[in-house]
């Protein structure tokens, strides 16, 4: 079986691999990353695709501050 990892970038300017599935859904990848970063909960947070130079995919996890 093939794995499949995706980077996380942070809004720290940090980054982390994480594992993910064909049939992995954003709310569980957002669940994940939350769980790993031991947080209470991943309510409020997000993630944000960015495509860089030559097509390359990014994906950021921050939070998200609703006024």
């Amino acid at each position: 079986m093939t794995q499949i990892l995706h980077k996380v970038y942070f809004p720290d300017d940090s980054h982390d691999a994480f594992e993910v599935e064909s049939s992995t859904r954003a709310k569980d990848f957002c669940q994940n990353i939350a769980e790993r970063l031991k947080l209470k909960s991943a309510e409020g947070f997000s993630l944000f695709v960015k495509i860089a130079d030559k097509g390359v995919l990014k994906l950021y996890f921050s939070c998200t501050v609703v006024a």
